[in-house]
């Protein structure tokens, strides 16, 4: 069974990506939640972002499954 995900950084997230380009694989450890991800990215905790699954929205504590997609997005505001 493969045991990693496909992950895409938006732009203000892309300085913690290990790899260059649109999107790249992580290896992880199953059974995991998008938690897992973060901490293992080092993501910042303190800024904010959107969490997608395969293209629907997730949160912190969504598991994860092999395969998945998970992209980490911009939070837009306007006014």
């Amino acid at each position: 069974m493969e045991n990693r995900i496909e992950v895409s950084l938006a732009l203000n997230l892309q300085k913690y990506a290990p790899y260059k380009g649109k999107s790249f694989y992580v290896e992880i450890q199953f059974p995991c939640v998008v938690q897992d991800v973060i901490r293992q990215l080092q993501l910042p905790e303190d800024e904010p972002f959107l969490i997608a699954i395969n293209g629907r929205l997730a949160s912190v504590d969504t598991p994860l499954h092999p395969g998945d997609k998970v992209k980490f997005l911009p939070v837009l505001a306007g006014g």
